[in-house]
């Protein structure tokens, strides 16, 4: 009767071992605050973008190897998909990247809100 329980969680368990990570699992990375600071917000835009992009190729090949890492697991051995590549390093460094652009992006936004709103206040004084 055991045997009929514990079987399926031994199966999972096993099977689950040595793959790689979801990429949405990965944290991000260590990114110096200084990477960006003196970016204009046009260049930030430009280096977000950039980065999305690489995020994404990196998202869809970590994926792969998941699915090629279950597939090893399943038909040749359990635990030898821990064997096989994956980007885990260099998805946390693009989540670092895209944590401080957007921080660098929303400063762009309280710069810009400031200046329109002394533009303002100087058309204002004007008149």
């Amino acid at each position: 009767m055991h045997y009929k329980i514990m079987m399926p969680t031994i199966l999972i368990a096993v099977l689950g071992a040595g793959c790689a990570a979801t990429p949405e699992s990965i944290p991000s990375g260590p990114v110096s605050p200084l990477l960006y600071e003196n970016l204009s917000c046009e260049e930030i835009d430009l280096e977000m973008r950039f980065v999305l992009e690489k995020r994404d190729a990196l998202y869809k090949r970590q994926r792969g190897n998941r699915t090629r890492d279950t597939w090893l697991n399943i038909l040749v051995l359990p635990g030898v998909g821990a064997a096989t590549s994956n980007q885990e390093g260099e998805i946390a460094e693009v989540k670092g990247k895209l944590e401080q652009l957007e921080r660098e992006k929303a400063r762009c936004i309280r710069e810009a809100a400031e200046k329109e709103g002394a533009d303002e206040e100087d058309s204002s004084t004007d008149s």
